[in-house]
């Protein structure tokens, strides 16, 4: 397969990555092709944790996250510090020739960083990761509606939303990289602890399970150093091979949504038929600093 000015072979297309739709490696590979042009800028410049099934997702898969010298040089990378450790060096994907030469690998589901290779200890996006327990997603649709209020309301910041592919709902915030994690990350647990003084019986921001005593987790922790996330329009490995798919907010008013709505079969003819809901999502980042201000504010009020 040539794409650009490389070339790209598909080993063993017909291998069974998906047993119960009998989805093979060549209808991932036609998937991620054809949705690339939307999900290559969610890729660009960022360390990527793959998800990788030999096998199929019937078996054992396994997450990569050092590529060294297994990835040909024409793929970017880049040297990952870690605490303690000895530094990594993590596939950054730009290209599409790079995205189908990844899948080739068995990639089933790319989980990019939230900050890019031009200073990785600052992140681009802001994450509320909303996981709600069997038969909760309801109380997921309610807490995105809170927070994309809070945040737009009261904060001056643009929101944007996407089922997961798996169980839940992401609220993701774009933002200027200009505060490290270490700042980001309390803000977002203020926001959570907001939305959970507001609504007790419904939310919290208690990491123990024995503590959430069945209410929703407003997951802040993915907005950390060297954390990941699923990238919007990725593949998640589960039966009928669903995908994370962006919506429009009002979308959420739909009572028959759900977070494995959208599989590889249907999310590249909504693209046709709605177009990309987040395609403007960096355009409408904005800075953190009036927000922080906000806080600071408050807390000084008591």
């Amino acid at each position: 397969m040539k794409i650009g000015t490389q070339t790209v072979e598909i080993s063993h297309p017909e291998k069974v990555l998906f047993p119960e739709q009998q989805y093979t490696k060549q209808d991932l590979v036609n998937y991620y092709s054809e949705v690339s042009p939307h999900l290559l800028p969610f890729l660009k410049n960022r360390p990527l944790m793959l998800h990788r099934f030999p096998q199929g997702i019937g078996h054992h898969g396994f997450y990569q996250k050092d590529v060294g010298a297994s990835f040909p040089e024409w793929i970017d990378r880049v040297s990952v510090e870690r605490e303690k450790q000895e530094p990594i060096d993590q596939a950054v994907i730009n290209n599409k020739a790079a995205l189908l030469y990844t899948i080739n690998q068995n990639t089933i589901v790319l989980h990019p960083w939230l900050s890019t290779v031009e200073d990785l200890h600052k992140p681009d996006k802001l994450i509320f990761d909303l996981d709600p327990a069997e038969g909760q997603f309801k109380t997921a649709v309610k807490g995105a509606l809170l927070l994309r209020e809070l945040l737009e309301k009261k904060y001056g910041l643009n929101c944007f939303v996407m089922t997961t592919g798996s169980s839940g709902l992401h609220v993701t915030i774009p933002i200027k990289a200009e505060q490290t994690f270490d700042e980001v990350r309390p803000f977002a647990l203020a926001v959570g602890q907001e939305l959970s003084v507001q609504h007790p019986e419904e939310f919290t921001t208690e990491q123990r399970i024995e503590d959430r005593k069945g209410r929703l987790f407003v997951d802040y922790m993915r907005n950390s150093y060297a954390q990941t996330a699923v990238a919007p329009y990725a593949v998640r490995a589960l039966p009928g091979a669903p995908v994370a798919a962006p919506l429009f907010w009002e979308e959420l008013k739909d009572k028959n949504l759900k977070a494995q709505m959208y599989t590889i079969e249907t999310m590249p003819k909504r693209l046709q038929e709605v177009g990309n809901p987040w395609a403007d999502f960096r355009k409408m980042a904005k800075s953190l600093k009036k927000a922080l201000n906000i806080q600071e504010e408050e807390k000084a009020k008591g």
